[in-house]
């Protein structure tokens, strides 16, 4: 930027208006440099915006409305307590798998010296 004299008294010359017009052409070059930079920042944010309107789109069509979102909500819970209801009869099932053969064993033990006892006891009386 050219630097021009002030000196309000003094009429202004060729060589004043001449700077004067450097001057205003000079913000003018840079306005518009500054116009073009900010034109291509907006087509970013175009751009940016448009990006973010597709996601949001894209969202809403996939997000699971409330309903549904309830529904599946009972689902999980129906399976959740079908299966503590199998595990539970699971759990059952493994303690008579260990009760059962031990009982047998006692009982078995108890049938194999049944004469045993039967003749001690007749014995005694």
């Amino acid at each position: 930027m050219v630097d021009i004299p002030m000196d309000d008294n003094a009429p202004a010359t060729k060589g004043d208006i001449k700077r004067l017009e450097q001057n205003i052409d000079g913000l003018d070059q840079k306005i518009q440099g500054q116009m073009q930079g900010m034109d291509q920042k907006i087509q970013g944010l175009d751009q940016n915006v448009s990006s973010l309107a597709r996601q949001v789109i894209d969202i809403r069509e996939n997000m699971v409305t409330k309903n549904e979102f309830n529904v599946l909500q009972g689902d999980v819970r129906r399976m959740t307590q079908s299966v503590d209801s199998f595990l539970g009869k699971l759990e059952r099932n493994e303690r008579e798998t260990v009760t059962i053969p031990t009982r047998l064993d006692a009982h078995g033990a108890q049938l194999q010296n049944h004469e045993t006892r039967i003749t001690r006891i007749e014995s005694q009386r």
